[in-house]
């Protein structure tokens, strides 16, 4: 059944995920120590746990809300509910290496109603902009409360002078039609070029201010929504925690997070030392026990459980994506 081979393929290459996911968790234990982390661990409410999930579910429905607003704003076609079991099966891939995670969604939405990637894989792009601009907005009303280190700040500038030139740029369409016009020119890239000229056309409609500002409205709710998990979680093991502070410490974690699948591996290491900064945390600055056990069920109830989700939703709905595998592949192959 197609639907079975799609969700073979998507598990192979899940694997290459969850084993740096294992790795990631076993050097926080040998950092923290096994007997300080459980301890942390134990001491922890977990009645609070289901709160933290329903945080974490209620981002992705925002997300959702902005994933479906750009498919109405390009005029694709497709059924609350067809739209809203892609998105969700997408969240499968959210450790995944390399470009299938991106690629994922766009293919299944080919699979329901034809739309060629070119026009689709636009939202991806749009999707993850907006997201870093919603989190460089929480990280900066952060600092507001408080000094962090240069090279933080640094980080932050970079990330908006990056997505406010991406966006000045492609905002310009004289240039980059321009662009696209020379490719168009030469017989080795004038395929692509075609191709580009459709995705060019639709993130130009995507980021445009009205549309721009929407979706990052939905983005600032839903990142706020798992800053609030952050917050709840730290007050299991700290008094009065700042919301701000935790707001901050979450936000740069996934900026930061972004050169790795799913963040693993630099997320937790950002989290780590600013939870244990007495500059970030003030006097509810944690040992590493309790660092490391706040975040690992931050990451369980946030990263993890979109995995969950995601694989839960794609195996409900398999029988939907028809040869959603081969085409996966071969825009992989493509990508290389």
């Amino acid at each position: 059944m197609a639907g079975e081979s799609l969700l073979h393929s998507l598990r192979k290459k899940l694997i290459i995920g969850i084993a740096i996911g294992g790795l990631v968790y076993l050097l926080v234990v040998l950092y923290s120590g096994w007997s300080q982390l459980s301890t942390a661990l134990a001491s922890f409410p977990w009645a609070l746990f289901p709160l933290l999930l329903a945080l974490a579910f209620t981002n992705y429905v925002f997300r959702f809300l902005k994933w479906d607003f750009y498919l109405r704003t390009l005029t694709i076609p497709l059924p609350k509910k067809d739209s809203f079991i892609i998105f969700l099966s997408g969240l499968v891939m959210t450790i995944s290496p390399g470009k299938i995670g991106e690629l994922l969604k766009v293919v299944l939405l080919k699979q329901a109603n034809r739309t060629p990637l070119s026009v689709s894989a636009p939202i991806v792009v749009a999707e993850r902009l907006t997201d870093f601009v919603a989190l460089v907005v929480i990280s900066v009303a952060g600092l507001a409360v408080f000094t962090v280190q240069s090279s933080t700040i640094a980080v932050l500038v970079i990330a908006a002078v990056c997505l406010g030139g991406f966006v000045l740029l492609v905002g310009n369409r004289r240039v980059c039609l321009w662009a696209i016009g020379l490719a168009e020119r030469s017989k080795r890239l004038r395929p692509l070029a075609h191709r580009l000229h459709a995705a060019y056309d639709s993130i130009y409609r995507l980021v445009r201010i009205g549309p721009l500002a929407v979706a990052t409205f939905y983005s600032a709710l839903a990142w706020l929504c798992e800053c609030l998990g952050f917050w709840i979680t730290l007050r299991a093991f700290t008094a009065e925690p700042r919301l701000l502070a935790a707001c901050f410490i979450y936000a740069v974690g996934t900026i930061m997070g972004v050169v790795s699948p799913g963040g693993l591996g630099v997320t937790e290491g950002s989290m780590l030392g600013l939870l244990q900064s007495a500059t970030i945390m003030g006097a509810a600055r944690l040992a590493k026990g309790a660092a490391a056990a706040a975040t690992l069920i931050i990451r369980m109830a946030t990263l993890w459980f979109a995995v969950l989700v995601g694989a839960a939703v794609l195996l409900l709905f398999q029988g939907r994506f028809g040869d959603a595998a081969q085409e996966l592949d071969q825009e992989l192959v493509k990508e290389h």
